[in-house]
């Protein structure tokens, strides 16, 4: 239990948090007390967010869980007075699959730790569903998920070991152990591993292990989620299985975000984001443009583009960008909640 909400006729809708661990936000400020609520508002707390409606004079809470978009406007990353992500631009919506590429030291693992909520970015703004992600207080980095390229398993437990004692570090105290169990299992069967689930990690393939890592921060049903390199040392069948794993879950509503290197299996994507040396823009949008874009006949070709010699990519990028549109809805102005008599 997280939170309360009460109406009430003469005081309105509040809500009081339940002294969750990680707390209870409205519009991405922490709840301290009893707050008022206003129609329009998002609630969250743990990967669950609720928009407050009125409806024909009713008060609902609506699912928002699996409804998150990122904005990306210049965003740079330094570390050490040392410019690793010049400034990327990009837009992203609820469902969207998008691939990262791009050449070694073009800055792609630092720009995915900054977009995850990992690294805070050196400027520009990160945006989640019009919420900054890195606003004092804020509760969205709860509802993402990030899998880095290594392992993050125990090689000599089974699947279902291993699944339970992540959750075990990752829920709440007061989660019911059953609960945590159906959740286990729940996430074995959404990943294809109900064959294995009391496989030796160390006996997996490849492709079985990376299914492992992505359901472990698949326990919290987090609505984005980046991979580092989920498809690095595999071989082109579990490559391709492992990217078109990541298209299903972008199906069902999370927004995904992958770096590779790998350029076989990018028409599951919806968009790509290619990045030069020295972590400049050199392209956001779907596979097909990019082609057009570059002028070549395939995505190989890009590559051997970005190799050859010295050229502003990023200015270049700038001066052609479409404008993006933003991801998330307009701004509704809260007002109070009005009742039934």
């Amino acid at each position: 239990r997280h939170a309360e909400v009460s109406f009430d006729h003469t005081t309105g809708a509040r809500i009081v948090d339940l002294g969750s661990r990680g707390g209870t936000y409205v519009d991405g400020h922490r709840v301290s007390g009893s707050t008022q609520l206003y129609s329009g508002q998002t609630i969250s707390f743990g990967t669950s967010r609720f928009t407050v409606v009125e409806q024909e004079g009713e008060i609902r809470l609506v699912d928002a869980s699996e409804q998150l978009g990122l904005n990306a406007a210049s965003v740079q990353v330094s570390i050490d007075d040392t410019t690793i992500v010049q400034s990327v631009t990009l837009v992203v919506k609820p469902g969207e699959m998008v691939a990262v590429l791009g050449p070694s030291g073009s800055g792609k693992s630092t720009l995915v730790r900054a977009l995850s909520g990992s690294l805070a970015p050196s400027g520009g703004e990160l945006t989640v569903n019009d919420e900054p992600l890195y606003a004092a207080g804020s509760g969205l980095r709860q509802q993402i998920g990030y899998v880095p390229q290594d392992d993050i398993l125990h090689h000599s437990l089974t699947v279902e070991a291993a699944l339970a004692y992540a959750a075990d570090l990752r829920f709440p105290d007061s989660t019911p152990f059953e609960d945590r169990q159906q959740r286990v299992t729940s996430v074995i069967a959404e990943l294809g591993l109900s064959d294995h689930d009391q496989t030796r990690i160390e006996d997996l393939s490849g492709g079985q292990r990376k299914r492992v890592n992505v359901a472990t921060e698949l326990l919290t049903a987090p609505s984005l989620l980046f991979l580092d390199e989920p498809t690095s040392g595999l071989d082109p069948g579990y490559e391709k299985e492992v990217m078109y794993l990541l298209r299903q879950l972008a199906d069902t509503g999370r927004t995904i975000a992958v770096v590779t290197h790998s350029l076989q299996s990018l028409d599951v994507c919806d968009k790509l984001l290619i990045l030069a040396r020295g972590g400049q823009q050199a392209f956001f949008g779907s596979p097909a443009d990019a082609l057009t874009y570059f002028g070549v006949s395939s995505l190989a070709d890009v590559f051997i583009e970005l190799e050859r010699g010295q050229r502003n990519w990023q200015g270049e990028w700038e001066q052609a960008a479409p404008v993006q549109p933003a991801v998330a809805t307009a701004a509704v102005k809260p007002r109070p909640l009005a009742f039934r008599s």
